[in-house]
């Protein structure tokens, strides 16, 4: 398993090997996902997002309610809220 954290967008580093070769991916997020993506990206971002959390062995989780639901909302993909305390 990888582990990708924020800013959300260091994720997308790991597509090939989550899509090409069935790697693992834990993602934990205190951020929003457009947080450091340049805005010519955002929308193949998003799209790249869903892929990645729609993958059998990735797992991500929000810190906060907010957060979680706000990935939904961009994305389609549902992400549980983890507080870490």
């Amino acid at each position: 398993f990888f582990v990708c954290t924020h800013p959300v967008y260091t994720c997308r580093l790991f597509l090939p090997l989550v899509t090409r070769h069935g790697r693992g991916l834990l993602g934990w997020f205190g951020g929003t996902l457009e947080a450091r993506v340049p805005g010519e990206d955002l929308a193949q971002w998003f799209a790249d997002f869903a892929q990645l959390a729609a993958a059998p062995r990735v797992v991500f989780a929000a810190i906060a309610p907010y957060l979680a639901a706000k990935a939904e909302y961009q994305t389609g993909a549902v992400l549980a809220a983890v507080r870490g305390f």
